[in-house]
């Protein structure tokens, strides 16, 4: 005990040196342990890089290769469509291209057009006769057109209607009673009746349509009733306009006139088609044929769906997109618009849209309906049912590399780039 009261000092500092390295040696053991688990997540970690590193697709290659195989069909389905499209334009228009026919070359393609061979042998002139006899030919598939009435026709059939009115009247005009002698009867005083006479006149005539004012009505009916028997159609060749009226000018077209003149050319046999079409549907359905077979005519414009054609036009140039479609001409595909004036019943409209629209690639932008009163002194008969004047304007897709390469000139070398300045 002695021992222990004279060291006190040196057994406190053993004790704590003692319990210091008890403590340590706790804590010692927890970081070792932290540390072994540390490294077998690192060995685990590593483990894992090494199976991803040995393995030939990435993990996700399942979802990729599904995504990837839905773009893939898309493009398919695009590249298809793409190519039904140039399909369908090449059969309804490959076999439409103007072909001239000359002395010396015999038959030649006007598209890809051969400048040097059109320069040397004067093909301008054989175009222009040759678009107008495709023009005129095109114009004839629309049906039998109709005489056009002229208020000259009424004229001459006034004379015929004068004398008609004249005798009906001498038939209807009440006979003279025979002359009997008066019995005598006292008169009673009246006041005469008060006609007015106008200053310098003479009296007012009575009432009722003249002599000549009934001709020219019989005339007038006449002349409208020949002119709706006669054809199908209301239709002249003036309703479509036409790119080249002269058939002795031989001065050189440009290429895009050329190339103007045959997509006019495509449209216009689209539009005709289906005015035709139209007709002939509307003339072969069972209400045209009983009204026909009740009133004894043959089928003619009085039964026909669109009854007066007044304008097709053509129009080119579609650099700015529409407002109904947002499409325009660009790198892929050519647009051109058209607007035509019909007069038709209102019955008819759906069936004359149905036509235009499955022929080729047809988008109706804009329809615009204008009641038609038909005025008591018109010419035109529009039989019985109500017409309407309709304003339709549409647009056709020409998405066809075989339409691109038909306007490259043959025969010119290609333009050659300019070289960067040194």
């Amino acid at each position: 005990m002695q021992f222990f009261k004279e060291n006190k000092f040196l057994i406190g500092v053993v004790a704590g040196t003692i319990l210091l390295s008890c403590v340590f040696l706790i804590l010692a053991s927890g970081t070792a342990e932290s540390v072994a688990n540390s490294l077998v997540d690192r060995d685990k970690a590593e483990n894992l890089l090494k199976e991803c590193e040995n393995e030939k697709d990435p993990p996700n290659h399942k979802s990729v290769d599904i995504n990837k195989g839905f773009v893939t069909g898309i493009n398919t389905q695009k590249n298809e469509s793409k190519q039904i499209t140039i399909d369908w334009n090449r059969k309804r228009y490959a076999d439409q291209i103007i072909e001239l026919t000359h002395t010396e070359l015999g038959k030649v393609k006007a598209f890809p057009p051969d400048i040097p061979k059109f320069r040397q042998y004067g093909l301008w002139l054989y175009f222009r006769k040759e678009y107008n006899r495709n023009r005129e030919k095109l114009m004839k598939d629309i049906g039998r057109p109709a005489e056009e009435p002229t208020a000259a026709d009424v004229e001459a059939l006034m004379p015929y209607w004068k004398k008609v009115v004249e005798y009906n009247d001498r038939l209807n005009a009440p006979a003279t009673p025979a002359t009997v002698a008066p019995t005598p009867v006292t008169p009673t005083p009246v006041r005469p009746p008060v006609i007015t006479v106008p200053p310098g006149g003479a009296a007012p005539a009575p009432a009722g349509p003249s002599v000549d004012e009934r001709a020219r009505q019989l005339a007038r009916q006449t002349v409208r009733g020949r002119a709706a028997q006669s054809g199908d159609i209301y239709f002249s060749k003036e309703a479509v306009e036409n790119l080249f009226p002269s058939l002795e000018d031989s001065s050189e077209i440009k290429l895009e006139d050329l190339k103007n003149a045959q997509i006019f050319l495509w449209v216009l046999n689209d539009i005709i088609e289906a005015i035709s079409s139209t007709n002939k549907e509307a003339l072969a359905s069972p209400k045209a044929q009983e009204l026909i077979k009740k009133s004894g005519h043959k089928p003619c414009v009085m039964y026909s769906a669109v009854k007066k054609v007044e304008k097709i036009e053509i129009l080119f140039d579609r650099k700015s997109p529409n407002v109904l479609t947002g499409r325009a001409t660009n790198a892929e595909q050519t647009m051109v618009g058209y607007r035509i004036r019909l007069i038709m019943p209102m019955s008819q409209l759906g069936l004359f849209q149905a036509n235009l629209l499955k022929l080729n690639y047809h988008t109706l932008t804009s329809v615009q309906a204008e009641a038609f009163a038909v005025p008591a002194d018109a010419l035109y008969d529009y039989g019985l049912e109500p017409v309407w004047t309709f304003t339709i304007e549409g647009e056709i897709l020409f998405k066809a590399a075989w339409e691109r390469d038909l306007w490259k000139p043959v025969g010119t070398a290609p333009p050659v780039k300019p070289k960067n300045p040194p």
